[in-house]
């Protein structure tokens, strides 16, 4: 039987945190600090890749080179030519996003549990 004298582990973690004025959670309860912050940077980049995608499409569209289907003298529209590099590097990007997110997530699966550097 446990005696009545000795403070339990507990109770003497307690006192301890109390007396420091800080809060610890110890070692176990935030072991996995490094996977969660690599999977929410998965989060963020898979969130911000479906917006872009979603906003300017995907890259592999027919591009217009600039060319109206209307135009009947072929002369080349500069803005349609800027516009479709910008369509293409945004799916791109989009496309980028959501692969890095991805891979941050699985990183974060497979992780031992580390934590942060305090």
């Amino acid at each position: 039987m446990r005696s009545t004298q000795q403070p339990s582990r507990q109770a003497t973690i307690s006192k301890l945190t109390e007396q420091s004025g800080r809060f610890d959670q110890g070692s176990y309860e935030m072991a996995d600090d490094y996977s969660r912050l690599m999977n929410v940077l998965g989060l963020v980049c898979n969130f911000a890749g479906v917006l872009i995608l979603f906003r300017w499409g995907m890259p592999f569209r027919t591009a217009s080179g600039g060319i109206s289907s209307l135009a009947l003298d072929g002369l080349l529209d500069e803005k349609g030519v800027a516009l479709d590099r910008i369509y293409m590097v945004c799916g791109y990007v989009g496309l980028v996003l959501l692969v890095l997110g991805t891979m941050f997530q699985i990183i974060a699966a497979l992780m031992p549990p580390t934590n942060l550097p305090k």
